[in-house]
């Protein structure tokens, strides 16, 4: 036979709080593709106002690193430097030594 055990007042605040947590996440995860959703078509408008035909995916949001003019010689900015980038810590470049290795 089956036998039933009363579950305690404490296991029972643990799991209302379990429960509430769990809600309180799923929410904020409907909110944040909602925001997605908007950032997406606001970046689809503002491509299309530009006039270009560039994805909404070059549409940089303004705290991205911007591309700075790289001056030649002859003091002409035609070219375009690439934005900062940190080195790699000695962990990644083993792993990529390794993984080169493995091959």
């Amino acid at each position: 036979m089956c036998t039933s055990e009363e579950t305690s007042k404490s296991q029972l605040g643990e799991i209302r709080d379990a429960m509430s947590n769990i809600s309180s996440l799923r929410s904020r995860a409907v909110y944040l593709r909602k925001v997605s959703q908007e950032n997406h078509v606001k970046r689809m408008q503002l491509a299309r106002s530009m006039g270009e035909h560039l994805s909404p995916v070059f549409i940089l949001p303004s705290n991205s690193p911007v591309r700075e003019p790289k001056h030649s010689k002859d003091d002409s900015p035609t070219k375009l430097k690439s934005p900062k980038k940190k080195p790699l810590k000695k962990i990644n470049k083993l792993k990529i030594k390794r993984f080169i290795n493995a091959r």
